[in-house]
């Protein structure tokens, strides 16, 4: 083995796991989970700032937040780049509803795109055993876990890849 195959066994890598996110962003971008609906709090494709807006005006009066307002101002915050605030909504809703299968799998989608595929993967994991019947999250999960084992890293000790989707 040459002293540059470290150094091509990682460009290698990279472009996989790119390659996954890709088809990952692109899905996750297309075809979000989808969003409840109320008279206020909606979730507005075409004006994600105005939602935010909202669901925390509503959130800000709320007696008792419901979890679909924090999920669809996660949303809007994934949609406006800001990762960070998307995160914390999407835990928020979890928090307030551990079975809302959605935002499991939004947190994920989040988690991929700022590189914690072991946080994604299990926010997959999750979301798939209360939801099995979700066609894009298991894509997602199933794309991203091809393309660790042909890094190898199904053959590691992490155990990312080598537990199958639910």
């Amino acid at each position: 083995m040459s002293t540059d195959q470290p150094a091509r066994n990682a460009v290698a890598t990279r472009s996989i796991l790119m390659g996954a996110l890709g088809v990952c962003i692109l899905a996750c971008t297309l075809t979000p989970a989808v969003a409840a609906t109320a008279r206020d709090c909606n979730w507005a494709p075409d004006d994600p700032a105005a939602v935010v807006q909202s669901c925390t005006a509503q959130l800000s009066v709320a007696k008792a937040p419901v979890s679909w307002m924090y999920f669809n101002r996660g949303l809007a915050f994934k949609v406006l780049g800001k990762l960070d605030e998307a995160h914390r909504d999407y835990s928020k809703a979890i928090e307030l509803d551990p079975s809302f299968a959605a935002a499991y799998a939004n947190r994920g989608n989040v988690r991929i795109i700022r590189n914690n595929v072991n946080g994604a993967m299990a926010d997959f994991r999750k979301a798939l055993a209360l939801d099995p019947n979700d066609d894009v999250t298991r894509a997602n999960f199933e794309a991203i876990e091809a393309a660790l084992r042909k890094v190898g890293a199904g053959k590691s000790t992490n155990g990312i890849a080598s537990d199958a989707a639910p």
